[in-house]
């Protein structure tokens, strides 16, 4: 069987939102190698932002985001499918959650 050696310090890691499905604030987790600039966005299913959480340099190590289902101009958004996108020098790395109400 091979073996896999990952080089943490070049990786950079986009954990699943949690709860999924939720009622009103959700957590998006991401574990960064090295410092970088990251952006983390929320979309609709229509491909609009919603949400910004992040853009800006984060340094090595684990991220939490909380995202409270409310846009740019706080105002609740409505139940469904959302996205959220990770961007790095290194990548983007995306994800599904569900907002319930």
């Amino acid at each position: 069987m091979p073996v896999t050696t990952i080089d943490w310090e070049q990786t950079d890691l986009l954990i699943q939102n949690y709860p999924n499905p939720f009622k009103q604030i959700t957590t998006i987790g991401l574990l960064l190698g090295q410092a970088t600039d990251v952006t983390l966005e929320i979309f609709d299913i229509r491909g609009r932002r919603v949400k910004q959480l992040a853009n800006h340099i984060l340094p090595a190590g684990e991220h939490l985001f909380n995202w409270n289902a409310r846009d740019e101009e706080n105002h609740d958004v409505l139940p469904g499918l959302y996205f959220y996108r990770l961007r790095t020098p290194q990548g983007i790395e995306s994800g599904k959650m569900i907002l319930i109400k």
